[in-house]
């Protein structure tokens, strides 16, 4: 086979129809090509999206070399650094690939300088035998949102990943700028190609429970790549029918004064909404913090999930973690440091009896399956446990409360999170709707426990408003009503209300919140059983 660089850069990207789709109608304004190479798809991204900077980052000298030589020869809006994007800054080793495939024909095209990784190559080998690991290198890292502050940029349109192997340490680098991304592109394997790469299902999991929904998968034996969206920045009526909307309210609506009016005032909203993105991203640092009507009511999960990834992050290295209720286990990937052990029931499929909010698909693969209040391991036996957003599913959370001061041994610490309140979901697994502070002030320390954190996870108006986006969904499904241009225009606005006063809130969560997160150390005091037990493990 014949290829070369010339031919690779006047081609088309694999997922250009698909981003065009994605971005239809919407101005892209910073895209990310992590692990840029030689620089080819940093000039095809330059060619998709003429007006945005495409920041380009490789670690590897002559990669970067040849970057520099590209732009001379395909003038491109390219920024490049010489950088490897991690989840930390300073320097590592960089484990340089080379080598030609077989029966190739050669070329100014490098095949072999494309899997060079930050992490020490292990299936690679044996899967690609032609694929040498000669040398390292020690490279620079940076962390995406180090870079988002240097060059004061807001929110990133699209990331390309092409890190082999090191996706969820660039993403966890991105701190609160994981939620500014609207959209991911990556590589995923099904196969262990460098030692400690996170597999797809751990990539899938750690996308879910930050809220981004996965658009695209191309499948291969050993790898594939997936394109997730964060509907927080590019919501489903702007991916599905915005072009209609905006018809809709450019004029095309004839009954009535009223009607003429209205869309007058939604054309006006949908315009300022546009501009006030535009302003942001001008702006930069100095809108940092603030909520608008895209954001108010989004950041549940994503709160949520960094508050227990930085929990995780502070546990000592090789301490044995038990991760109680794990289902699909989420957070495994910020436990590598660890010993991490797995327990679920297993009872719930993912369609369950179909009442409510059911995820349709659930996969909980875990060490031990047993019920929560009943592990079979010994009685402290763990340094650390973790239990997130499982005890509403569980007929007595008192009882589990009290399984927990059993396993974790005196000084351990209990990492916890659950609703404050909840809709209907994982039914008929679904017993308690939340837990107020109150509760865990009374029954942790009862069990042993001394609290040392209890935040609540957003107030009032971030409710509200998360509840809010659900109401067309909600009608639709129980009312069999349609989504109208009042209904779209008067969610809008409402949402605008609330984002105003999440932006001034002093205080709502005394009243409602999410959640509660939670952290607690075990006592060396001796705890009064409520019930005699003596597991074996």
């Amino acid at each position: 086979m014949t290829f070369s660089r010339e031919s690779y850069l006047t081609s088309r990207l694999p997922n250009e129809s698909a981003l065009r789709e994605l971005f239809r109608g919407r101005d892209v304004h910073v895209v990310f090509d992590i692990g840029s190479c030689e620089g080819e798809d940093a000039v095809r991204y330059s060619r998709l999206f003429p007006s945005a900077t495409i920041f380009a980052f490789e670690p590897l000298p002559e990669n970067f070399r040849r970057i520099q030589e590209t732009l001379i020869h395909h003038p491109a809006n390219v920024r490049a650094f010489q950088l490897a994007l991690s989840d930390t800054a300073g320097t590592t080793w960089f484990y340089v690939s080379s080598g030609v495939p077989p029966g190739t024909t050669p070329t100014d095209w490098d095949y072999g300088n494309k899997s060079s990784s930050i992490l020490v190559p292990l299936e690679h080998r044996r899967v690609h035998p032609w694929i040498q690991f000669e040398r390292e290198i020690e490279v620079e890292t940076d962390t995406i949102e180090r870079v988002c502050e240097r060059e004061s940029i807001e929110a990133i349109d699209l990331v390309h990943l092409d890190v082999q192997g090191a996706e969820l340490k660039v993403l966890e680098g991105a701190g609160p700028y994981l939620q500014r991304i609207g959209a991911v592109w990556l590589e995923v394997a099904e196969v262990e190609l460098y030692k400690g790469q996170p597999l797809r299902a751990d990539v899938e999991r750690f996308m879910r429970a930050r809220g981004f929904k996965r658009l695209l998968s191309a499948v291969g034996p050993v790898s594939c790549d997936e394109l997730y969206v964060n509907p927080r920045v590019i919501p489903p009526v702007d991916r599905q029918s915005s072009r209609a909307v905006t018809n809709l309210l450019d004029g095309s609506v004839e009954a009535g004064e009223r009607t003429r009016t209205l869309a007058e005032l939604g054309k006006t909203t949908l315009r300022s909404l546009r501009s006030e993105a535009v302003k942001r991203m001008r702006l930069g640092s100095s809108w940092r913090g603030r909520k608008d009507e895209r954001q108010v009511g989004t950041d549940n999960e994503i709160r949520r999930a960094e508050w227990v990834a930085a929990q995780l992050r502070s546990i000592p290295a090789g301490a044995r973690i038990l991760d109680a209720g794990a289902g699909e286990q989420p957070y495994r990937v910020h436990c590598s440091h660890l010993q991490y052990v797995s327990q679920d029931s297993v009872q719930y499929d993912g369609v369950g009896d179909g009442i409510g909010l059911q995820s349709g698909t659930w996969r909980a693969e875990v060490d031990i399956v047993s019920d929560i209040a009943s592990i079979p391991e010994p009685d402290a036996s763990f340094d650390a446990l973790l239990c997130t957003e499982v005890l509403e599913h569980v007929p007595h959370p008192v009882m589990a409360i009290e399984e927990f001061a059993r396993l974790l041994r005196p000084g351990g610490t209990l990492i916890l999170t659950a609703p404050f309140a909840s809709l209907t979901h994982q039914a008929p697994y679904h017993f308690s709707t939340g837990f107020s502070r109150y509760w865990y002030e009374r029954y942790l320390p009862e069990f042993g426990f001394q609290l040392d954190e209890l935040e609540p996870n957003g107030g009032f108006f971030d409710y509200v408003a998360q509840e809010h986006r659900r109401t067309l969904e909600v009608a639709q499904r129980y009312s069999g009503a349609s989504r109208t241009l009042y209904s779209r225009v008067a969610t809008e606005l409402i949402l605008r209300a609330l984002a105003g006063f999440a932006r001034s809130d002093r205080g709502s969560w005394e009243l409602l919140t999410f959640g509660w997160h939670v952290r607690a150390t075990k006592q060396d005091a001796p705890i009064a059983r409520r019930r005699r037990r003596s597991p074996k493990g």
